[in-house]
């Protein structure tokens, strides 16, 4: 059982005794609080699976899923702008694009390739750790 779960359980054990009791109105702050960390754990809960269906297999997007947008692209240098990083069935992974236009990939070199999945360009490295 987890820690959240036991807390609940106490907070709803304290509300049947304050309410055997007499004392309605701490009964009732209790249930309160109990139904407070219930919700917010299971938002929680989630935000987790939406973050971590989001980042799984490492960041890669398979292409079934999503082709990337303008605002999935960042620029290390001017001459990449538009550019993620992709990989292939046999495991390869490159930089290149992706154009909405003929619905084709190509390597930097502009050769065609066929993408399984891909990603965003992580921001630049830099020393002082300002982006």
């Amino acid at each position: 059982m987890s820690m959240i779960t036991e807390q609940i359980n106490r907070l709803r054990k304290a509300a049947d005794f304050r309410h055997t009791i007499g004392d309605y109105m701490t009964a009732g702050l209790h249930i309160e609080a109990a139904e407070t960390i219930e919700a917010l754990s299971e938002r929680v809960r989630a935000a987790n699976m939406e973050r971590s269906t989001a980042y799984y297999n490492g960041g890669w997007i398979p292409v079934k899923e999503r082709l990337p947008e303008k605002n999935d692209y960042k620029s290390c240098h001017e001459v990449y702008d538009g550019a993620v990083l992709w990989t292939n069935e046999d495991g390869l992974v490159g930089m290149g694009y992706y154009y909405e236009s003929t619905k084709r990939w190509s390597d930097i070199n502009d050769c065609s390739i066929s993408v399984i999945a891909w990603m965003p360009l992580p921001e630049p490295y830099r020393e002082d750790g300002a982006v």
